[in-house]
């Protein structure tokens, strides 16, 4: 691994330092880190005085991808948490807090979730061949962007009408056992039907075989067969209506729809075992054999789940003078996580013909996360002179509806008179959300003279938010049956406030030297805002199974972030380079006491992010052989803790690597009229992270390597590939000793034709 490591080292820091002769890397149109026009405002204003990366389609197609994750694994900057749930976009460390710290759009309409203690937002719903451009602004932007953007934004867009286009791919992929296998076809099309009005479609449907769908022994040493109990089958549509009224004035409308029917394991593998006699036994820790031998182990039992995920939005541009533009985007999106089987023996397969002594747990009786949200967005941008001011409104009404039901029946004490503990119980807690938030924010750009400009912003944001906590026990003896019912409802509100100075310095007609301070807000999630406390007061004299529940007063996050940058491009090789500091107050914090039926939220004190991020990319011989190169560091600490949380003082932030390196080289072999053939090979380094129980994550870092040929002729491409060349062992999720392995070495197909 070191050796590995080091060459990957010497080589990216060569390749940053070499002298080049080329064309603008601009026309690779892959990963754009110089100037960019970037969509995200709305106004397509190019982004120079700040970190930014632009992913292009070229740099996500032909590749084996079956998911936008798989795809973002090999950029610049980019990392992944994972809470047990999936894997959570995180840019500049933000852990666990991935999901509500870093904002996720789809063409500009947030699809992260209302109720962020569960559930990853659906960027893995959509077509990774429908992304036209991946827009990512690190750090920030709460201004303009508003709450949720500490680790910063993500604006994933679709294909823009252009020309008349249809398009057909097929992806055939496998890892080295049976059931590791996976499949998709997509096909679109679009093109104009009068001179103002373009239409285009896409659909695609697929099957992904996870890391765990492979044959396998259970605990009883029956057979799980392969293709059982890893997978999901994911469908998607979209659909898009542009209409260019005249010149100044344009209506875009988009529709996208993604639905997936997924199998889970239901049990996590461990790194430990329990070895010994009744008598004497002793954990201890399994050997890199046995967890090579178990990396694909279906495990004894699967949940089943669908998730239907749709987002819709009608943005209007128009230009209402010389000086006053205007965009307005009314949106709607939804996402619905529904399991529809759950049940499962809590002891082991092997004990099953004993009736289950621990109980049969049912939580599949519709359980489940609903979120949705919609809103309206205005922004006003008025040029004048050396000015560019921007004044925008936002309105989002924002609703969560969870339900976690069970079921636990115990077989082995219902025909035993003389039992007298409990035969069955069903719980169900139904908690439900409302927010609504109203924002109004200003962003000025003011540039008096030639080599330097000064942006400043403010953002007010007023949210309300109406909750309610729904419970209901029932449980039954051999002699009585017991009822227990409460509810709970509360309205509270929040006031957030973020403001922005950001200096810019031109030294060149290239180059430009930034500096950016920035107070920023995350409003608390409206879960956050409630405590089921076993502990507190309230519960005190409480008999029953239920806790009572009550308003925490949890305090919305106040971050400041100071960053200094650079970015130029020298002899048309770009370079991107900035180091940052983010220093959060009343960062929020959980304490599971009893996983879905107690638990605490509070302010747990302060954190820091410290980090240094470089992106760089070249290209030789008339734009044949390109390069790009990114190192991302990060030390991340919890600065100060509150009492009830001191033993967390000077700990690092959780599911945090503090380093991730990337190195892709793309090389055109042949080259005529109408053929070309292309060898390229994406890699990227992750170091180790620490878990929520301290316990060190992916010791010693992994080495991620994608190796494939592209052959192109007129409009049809072959490529072939192989992911995961050194067959790395890793963990996507670790809670020592449990732990989620990611797949291993596997191999692709790809054909494409597109006009």
């Amino acid at each position: 691994m070191n050796i590995k490591f080091k060459i990957l080292l010497i080589i990216l820091l060569i390749k940053v330092t070499m002298a080049t002769e080329n064309k603008s890397y601009k026309n690779l149109e892959e990963v754009y880190i110089g100037e960019s026009v970037v969509s995200i405002l709305g106004f397509d204003l190019p982004i120079k005085n700040g970190a930014s990366l632009l992913i292009q389609k070229n740099s996500l197609e032909s590749k084996g991808y079956h998911s936008l994750e798989q795809a973002l694994i090999y950029q610049p900057l980019i990392t992944f948490s994972n809470k047990g749930f999936g894997n959570n976009i995180d840019l500049r460390g933000q852990g666990e807090d991935a999901n509500r710290a870093v904002k996720i759009l789809l063409n500009r309409v947030p699809i992260s979730l209302l109720d962020t203690s569960h559930g990853v937002a659906a960027y893995n719903s959509v077509d990774i061949d429908d992304i036209e451009s991946i827009e990512i602004i690190p750090g920030g932007g709460a201004v303009v962007y508003g709450s949720g953007t500490r680790g910063g934004v993500v604006n994933i867009v679709t294909k823009k009408p252009s020309k008349n286009f249809a398009r057909a791919i097929l992806k055939l992929s496998s890892g080295e056992k049976l059931g590791l296998q996976s499949g998709s076809l997509s096909l679109a099309g679009g093109g104009k039907v009068s001179d103002k009005i373009f239409l285009r479609g896409d659909f695609s449907g697929g099957y992904i075989g996870g890391v765990r769908n492979a044959k396998g022994i259970a605990s009883d040493k029956s057979t799980i067969n392969a293709f059982r109990n890893d997978n999901s089958t994911n469908l998607f549509g979209a659909f898009q209506a542009y209409y260019d009224i005249n010149e100044n004035h344009k209506l875009d409308f988009n529709i996208s729809y993604g639905h997936s029917y997924i199998n889970t394991p239901i049990s996590y593998l461990e790194f430990t075992k329990t070895q010994g006699n009744s008598r004497n036994t002793s954990v201890i820790t399994k050997n890199n054999k046995e967890l090579k031998d178990e990396w694909n182990n279906p495990g004894d039992y699967k949940y089943k789940n669908n998730i239907d995920f749709l987002a819709t939005s009608l943005n209007y541009k128009g230009k209402i003078s010389n000086e006053i533009s205007l965009d307005a985007i009314a949106f709607y999106q939804f996402s619905n996580l529904k399991y529809i089987d759950y049940e499962y023996c809590l002891s082991t397969k092997a004990t099953e013909a004993f009736n289950c002594p621990a109980g049969i747990m049912n939580m599949g009786g519709g359980s489940g996360f609903f979120n949705q949200g919609g809103g309206a967005n205005v922004k006003f941008k008025y040029d004048i002179l050396n000015n560019s001011l921007v004044v925008g409104l936002d309105n989002i009404l924002e609703s969560s509806n969870r339900l976690n039901y069970i079921n636990h029946i115990f077989p082995t004490r219902i025909n035993n008179a003389n039992n007298t503990n409990i035969l069955q119980y069903i719980s169900n807690v139904r908690n439900k959300a409302t927010k609504l938030s109203n924002s109004l924010y200003i962003y000025n750009t003011y540039k008096p003279i030639d080599f330097f400009d000064l942006g400043v912003g403010a953002r007010v944001e007023y949210s309300n938010y109406y909750i309610s906590n729904v419970q209901d026990y029932w449980q039954k003896t051999n002699t009585l049956e017991n009822t227990e019912y409460n509810k709970f409802y509360t309205h509270t509100s929040r006031l957030g406030y973020a403001t922005e100075i950001a200096p810019n310095f031109y030294y060149s007609s290239t180059g430009n030297v930034y500096l950016r301070t920035e107070l920023g807000f995350i409003s608390p999630s409206a879960f956050q805002m409630i405590n089921a406390d076993p502990n507190s007061s309230i519960n005190s004299n409480n008999t029953g199974n239920l806790n009572n529940i009550e308003l925490n007063h949890v305090k919305p996050e106040q971050y400041v972030t100071a960053e200094i940058g650079l970015k130029d491009n020298i002899d048309f090789n770009d370079i991107s380079f900035n180091i940052f500091y983010t220093h959060t107050f009343n960062e929020i914090y959980v304490n599971n006491i009893t996983h879905g039926t107690s638990y605490t939220y509070g302010n747990l004190g302060q954190t820091q992010r410290l980090g240094v991020e470089l992106v760089a990319g070249h290209s030789l011989f008339n734009n044949r052989l390109r390069f790009q190169e990114g190192i991302s560091y990060i030390y991340s600490n919890i600065f100060k803790a509150n009492e009830s949380n001191a033993n967390l003082k000077n700990t690092y932030i959780p599911y945090v690597p503090w380093l991730k390196i990337t190195f892709a080289i793309n090389g055109e072999v042949y080259r005529d009229d109408t053929q070309n053939i292309e060898l390229f090979m994406n890699n990227a380094y992750f170091s180790s992270s620490i878990d929520t129980n301290k316990h060190i994550m992916n010791k010693g870092g992994y080495l991620l390597s994608d190796l494939g040929v592209n052959y192109n002729i007129q409009n049809y491409k072959i490529s072939v590939g192989v992911k995961n060349l050194f067959n790395y062992f890793y963990a996507t999720y670790q809670k020592y000793p449990q732990y989620q392995p990611a797949m291993g070495r596997s191999y692709y197909l790809e054909l494409r034709y597109a006009y």
